[in-house]
């Protein structure tokens, strides 16, 4: 029997122009990769295999790919 491969969280930041980290990019599964302000708040999520981007909530708001940036608040509340 196969073993099962161990998925790994990859925590990459988020940076705005002046260098600062602002958050986070996560890829939590193969299905989810998600984007969180510094203090852990859900922006985001994409999912790669469908293509689409959800809002917080779980709202779709794009059936055409990875729009996750447009999620990111402009000042990091």
């Amino acid at each position: 029997m196969p073993k099962k491969e161990r998925i790994l969280k990859v925590k990459r930041p988020i940076v705005d122009a002046s260098g600062a980290v602002v958050g986070y990019e996560n890829d939590v599964s193969p299905y989810r990769q998600e984007i969180r302000g510094r203090a852990g708040q859900l922006w985001g999520t994409y999912n790669p295999t469908t293509g689409k981007t959800h809002d917080p909530s779980g709202k779709v708001i794009s059936n055409s790919g990875d729009v996750r940036a447009s999620l990111i608040p402009k000042d990091d509340e």
